[in-house]
């Protein structure tokens, strides 16, 4: 786990001296002005997987730069292990399971289909648009299809958005997988492009060009890239040069997915760049984060590197579809022109849904309940006034019932129907009661003497245990998902 000394050592950064005692903080008035918003959304980039965040392996000197100028969040989480519950979670703030996603399947089911956020969900860029903004969605979406398409959800320019996670190939035109006809990245606003240009470098230009294009009016942009998501596919010099800097040692030992993690690293730096030549640099909030923790599998779609793990968490367990550590911990970086100070660690403990509120806050919107409803994210601004501050104590909840069509019988536990709960120093996890056998167990760990959540003490504490199985259920009634799935999917094999 990369504490504050050594992140400021790998961003090569200093900081004042920390105030010892505890701040209550109080959420700053909203801001008068229109600052423009850059948000930055990875896709299955791990909480260890930028250099300035502890990794010897891949090379981010551009995310590494916006980390020194801003403020990173040490402790942030990921509304889901998987990216489309988590997406719909970010532009709603809202947990997933309120709005009825607790799978890659229908609303409110675990049966086969993909999901879609119901158009009558306010998603942020439905405010800032009713506030004067321009509002632009660039790269992947993957919460919904047709008629739940970014333009249907409030955004006014959209390019290279699918309704599928991830594409067949990052070298245009981009050609679907076998088992994967849908990954296609077959639409209209993808033309004339040149045959084997990197799908990081396309949506980064126009990201590029929307940004110039834009500079004399309020604006939010979402580069939300489909890298480093597999497939594997980056340029043969990159990978040739991660290849030799690979130690037998080493946690993170693929060639082909640090390559990629550069391409998208080079990405960012042409969106960061953009900013700067556009001259609006002091008026533009920059927010960086990944929508799950990395993927520690081996994958058929990474090529010739399937026989790898794709990436490590560690010290962080497991990682991608779990809710240990290495499934939710994400990085977060927030750059906020004469607000943050440069290069400091924030340690409080937040989530991606917070950002809802935050990006409200920042560009003085006033929350509106007729309109935002329930919103379950906390206004962090506060933090980024002062990052040593705290936040009021509250719980995390996570909550998986995989789809019907990928529960089978030796589906590994942890990827499995598995919900949560993170209070304090404390983490109960749940492995419910299946179809197929599994007796319900609980694990339980102290995040804070055990970040690899190595040591299970749940037999040791049936208080405690007890205390935070009960909040648990309380969290899933308040939010109208299932305590126990097993009825769920008794209705899903009948209709099936």
């Amino acid at each position: 786990m990369i504490n504050r000394r050594d992140f400021l050592k790998c961003a090569g950064v200093a900081t004042a001296a920390m105030s010892l005692s505890c701040v209550s903080l109080q959420t700053p008035p909203v801001s008068k002005n229109k600052p423009n918003i850059v948000f930055i959304l990875a896709d299955d980039l791990g909480c260890h997987d930028l250099s300035c965040c502890g990794s010897e392996l891949y090379q981010t000197p551009n995310i590494d730069r916006l980390a020194m100028e801003g403020v990173y969040f040490s402790n942030a989480h990921a509304p889901f292990p998987t990216c489309a519950p988590s997406r719909m979670s970010i532009v709603t703030g809202k947990y997933p399971a309120r709005l009825g996603c607790w799978s890659h399947g229908v609303l409110g089911g675990v049966d086969a289909g993909e999901l879609a956020l119901p158009t009558e969900e306010i998603t942020y860029a439905e405010r800032f648009r009713e506030a004067g903004y321009r509002t632009a969605h660039i790269g992947k979406w993957h919460c919904g299809g047709e008629g739940h398409m970014p333009q249907d959800q409030g955004y006014d320019y959209v390019y290279g958005a699918n309704d599928f996670c991830c594409i067949g190939s990052y070298y245009y035109p981009f050609s679907a997988l076998e088992r994967h006809p849908q990954a296609k990245l077959n639409l209209d606003d993808l033309t004339e492009l040149q045959k084997g240009m990197h799908l990081t470098q396309i949506l980064s230009e126009k990201a590029a060009e929307f940004i110039m294009e834009n500079k004399d009016r309020p604006f939010i942009l979402d580069y939300w890239d489909y890298a480093p998501h597999h497939p594997l596919e980056a340029d043969s010099d990159k990978v040739e040069k991660y290849t030799k800097q690979i130690k037998p040692e080493g946690h993170q030992r693929n060639p082909g997915y640090a390559a990629l993690v550069e391409h998208y690293d080079e990405a960012v730096g042409r969106v960061l760049k953009a900013i700067e030549d556009a001259g609006i640099a002091d008026n533009t909030i920059v927010i960086f984060t990944s929508d799950n923790g990395g993927a520690t599998y081996c994958s058929k779609d990474t090529g010739k590197y399937n026989h790898l793990p794709i990436t490590s968490n560690y010290p962080l367990r497991d990682g991608k579809h779990s809710q240990y550590y290495g499934g939710t911990r994400v990085p977060m970086l927030v750059k906020w022109p004469g607000i943050t100070k440069t290069g400091v660690v924030c340690d409080e403990r937040i989530i991606g849904f917070d950002l809802y509120p935050t990006m409200l806050n920042m560009a003085g919107i006033q929350y509106d309940h007729s309109k935002d409803g329930t919103i379950d994210g906390c206004d962090i601004t506060a933090l980024l006034h002062n990052s040593q501050g705290k936040l009021e104590p509250r719980a995390f909840h996570w909550l998986r019932y995989p789809r019907i069509d990928r529960y089978h019988t030796d589906v590994l536990k942890s990827k499995g129907p598995c919900g949560s709960i993170l209070k304090g120093d404390w983490k109960l996890i749940e492995f419910p009661a299946t179809l197929y056998g599994q007796e319900q167990s609980f694990e339980l760990y102290n995040v804070k003497d055990d970040i690899s959540e190595a040591y299970d003490l749940a037999d040791r504490m049936p208080q405690k245990v007890q205390g935070l199985k009960e909040e648990m259920y309380r969290w899933r009634k308040n939010v109208g998902a299932p305590v126990d799935s097993r009825d769920m999917y008794r209705k899903a094999i009948k209709h099936r």
